[in-house]
C-alpha cells in the first residue's frame, strides 16, 4: 500500500486545525492553546512548524527559527536553528527517511535565505533529537556541554561558527 505523504506549513491561522507535538485537541490539552499563542508571537520572527501527515494522520513535525530568536542556548550567527524534530507515532513510519525529508526542507530554506547554515542541539535523553540523523546529513559536532548535550551544525561556507552559550556550559 502506498502512503499519501503531505507536509503542511503551519501558520497562526491554521495551527489549531492541525495541532503539533502530537496534540490536536486544544479543548482537552490547554498547553496546545498556550503553544499556539507562543507560535503566533514568534511567527513574525521566522519561527516555523511543518507538520507531516501520512494518510491524513499526524505522524511528525519540525520546528525551527533563525538563530537570533532561537530558544536554545547557543551562539550561531545567521544560522537556522532546529528546536524539535520527530517522526513516527506508528512504528511503520519510522526509519523511512521522513525525518531526513523534514530536515532537508529546513536546509533548503536556510540556503534560500542566504544563512550560514543550520544548527541543532541534540542529546541522548528523552525529548531531544538524536545526533545520528544529522551526522548522516553532513552536520558536525561543534560543541558539547554536560551531561550529554551536543551542538551540531551544517555550514554552507565551511566556517564553523556555532557554540553552546557560556550559560549552558557553566551548568
Amino acid at each position: 500500500m502506498e502512503n499519501n505523504i503531505e507536509i503542511i506549513e503551519l501558520t497562526p491561522l491554521n495551527i489549531l486545525d492541525y495541532g503539533f507535538c502530537g496534540y490536536k485537541d486544544f479543548k482537552k490539552h490547554k498547553e496546545v492553546t498556550n503553544k499556539a499563542e507562543w507560535y503566533k508571537k514568534y511567527y513574525n520572527n521566522g519561527l516555523r512548524i511543518k507538520t507531516l501527515l501520512i494518510n491524513n494522520t499526524y505522524q511528525g513535525m519540525i520546528e525551527y527559527i533563525p538563530s537570533n530568536f532561537a530558544h536554545r542556548p547557543i551562539c550561531a550567527n545567521n544560522f537556522m536553528v532546529i528546536h524539535c524534530v520527530f517522526v513516527g507515532f506508528k512504528n511503520e513510519y519510522k526509519h523511512q527517511g521522513l525525518g531526513t525529508k523534514l530536515i532537508n526542507l529546513v536546509i533548503e530554506e536556510a540556503k534560500q535565505l542566504n544563512m550560514n547554515g543550520v544548527a541543532v542541539v541534540v542529546r541522548k535523553g528523552p525529548f531531544m533529537a538524536k545526533k545520528e540523523i544529522f551526522l548522516k546529513l553532513g552536520f558536525v559536532i561543534t560543541d558539547i556541554a554536560k551531561p550529554d548535550f551536543e551542538l551540531l551544525a551544517l555550514t554552507f561556507n565551511n566556517k564553523i561558527e556555532c557554540q553552546l552559550s557560556k550559560i549552558m556550559k557553566a551548568n
